[in-house]
C-alpha cells in the first residue's frame, strides 16, 4: 500500500516537473490578455476595425481581446491604459485620442514589459513596438483630388465647397489640409467657404444645415470620414439640394458610405483604408510580438479611391464577412 502511495506521488512530481519545464520553455500556457482602446465605436470606421480585430483574435485559442470604447475622450484613454498597466496585460493596442497626454502612460506600460501597438494614429513621443499608421495628408488629398476633378468636369471649374474636418484632433488636421489642397490643386477657382469639425452624423447634419443657409449655392462637401459626410448627405437631401451636379464625399469606405455610392446619388466617393483588415493586422502584429515572431513592425495602410466604377469590389468585402 505504501509503495503505491509513493509511486503515485512520484508520478505527480514528474508530471508537475514536466509542466514547469514546458512553462519555462518560452511558450505561454496561460491566457494572453490584450487591451484595444478604440477611438470611438459610434464611428463606422472604428466599429468595423474593432470587428476585424475580434475576428482575428478568435483565431487564437488563448487570446482574450479586451475592447474599450474611447468615445473620443482623452480621460477614458488614459484610464484604460492605467488599468491595463496595473492589471499587467500582455499587450495594449491603441488608436490615440490625445497622443501627447497618453504618451507617459504608454511608456510606463512598456517599462513593465507590456507590448504597445499603435492603431492608425501615431504617438510621436513613444517608440511603439509596432504600428499600422495612416498617411493623413495623402488620405485627405486623394479625396480632395477627386472632388476637384468633379468641379472641373461638372461645375466648370468653380464651386463653393465645405470641408468637414476634425481639427480638434491634432493628427487629423493634416487630413483636412489634404482635402483642401487636393480640391484647389485640381480646381484653383473653387472656394472653401466652410471648414468646420463634423466627424459624426449629427455634427455633419448640423454643420451643413447652417452652411446651406449661409451659402445656398454650395455644391461640394468633402468630409474627413464617411460618418460626418453621411450626416451632411441627409441635410442636403432634406433641403432639396440633391441635384445631379452636387458632390458629397467621405473617407474610410465604410459599409454605409459604399452603399450610398452604389445608389448613384449625390454621395460620390470614399477612400478605402481597409478598416476590417486593419484590425486583423494589428492583432496579428501584437501576437507576433508576444510570440517572438519576426515581422515588419511599422507598416502603412494602403489607400484606394472608391467610386461608382469600383464600388462593387469593396462592397463584396463586407458581404464575405
Amino acid at each position: 500500500m505504501k509503495k503505491s502511495v509513493v509511486l503515485v506521488l512520484a508520478v505527480i512530481f514528474i508530471f508537475t516537473g514536466a509542466l514547469a519545464v514546458f512553462a519555462g520553455s518560452g511558450k505561454k500556457v496561460e491566457k494572453i490578455k490584450v487591451g484595444f482602446l478604440v477611438l470611438d465605436l459610434t464611428n463606422p470606421y472604428w466599429n468595423t476595425q474593432a470587428e476585424g480585430a475580434k475576428a482575428k483574435a478568435a483565431e487564437y485559442e488563448n487570446l482574450e481581446l479586451i475592447i474599450v470604447d474611447g468615445q473620443s475622450d482623452p480621460a477614458r484613454e488614459i484610464n484604460a491604459v492605467e488599468n491595463w498597466t496595473t492589471q499587467g496585460v500582455d499587450g495594449i493596442m491603441l488608436s490615440a485620442i490625445d497622443a501627447e497626454a497618453v504618451a507617459p502612460y504608454l511608456k510606463r506600460a512598456q517599462e513593465k514589459g507590456i507590448w504597445v501597438v499603435g492603431a492608425i494614429h501615431p504617438v510621436p513621443a513613444v517608440e511603439l513596438d509596432a504600428s499600422l499608421t495612416l498617411d493623413e495628408y495623402n488620405f485627405g488629398y486623394m479625396a480632395g483630388t477627386e472632388a476637384g476633378k468633379w468641379i472641373n468636369t461638372k461645375l466648370g471649374g468653380k464651386a463653393k465647397c465645405a470641408v468637414l474636418a476634425y481639427d480638434n484632433l491634432a493628427h487629423v488636421i493634416a487630413r483636412g489640409d489634404g482635402i483642401r489642397d487636393g480640391i484647389l490643386d485640381q480646381a484653383p477657382n473653387a472656394k472653401i467657404v466652410v471648414r468646420q469639425d463634423a466627424y459624426l452624423p449629427d455634427m455633419g447634419m448640423k454643420v451643413i444645415e447652417a452652411a446651406l443657409q449661409a451659402h445656398p449655392d454650395l455644391k461640394v462637401i468633402q468630409g474627413i470620414n464617411d460618418s460626418g459626410a453621411l450626416g451632411a448627405y441627409e441635410a442636403v437631401r432634406a433641403a432639396g439640394k440633391d441635384t445631379p451636379d452636387f458632390w458629397v464625399g467621405g473617407n474610410d469606405a465604410t459599409h454605409e458610405g459604399l452603399e450610398k455610392i452604389k445608389e448613384g446619388g449625390i454621395y460620390k466617393c470614399s477612400v478605402d483604408i481597409s478598416p476590417y483588415p486593419s484590425g486583423q493586422i494589428e492583432v496579428e502584429m501584437m501576437m507576433n510580438l508576444i510570440n517572438g515572431v519576426e515581422f515588419e513592425r511599422h507598416q502603412k495602410v494602403p489607400m484606394v479611391a472608391v467610386m461608382s466604377n469600383n464600388v462593387d469590389e469593396y462592397l463584396a468585402r463586407y458581404e464575405k464577412k
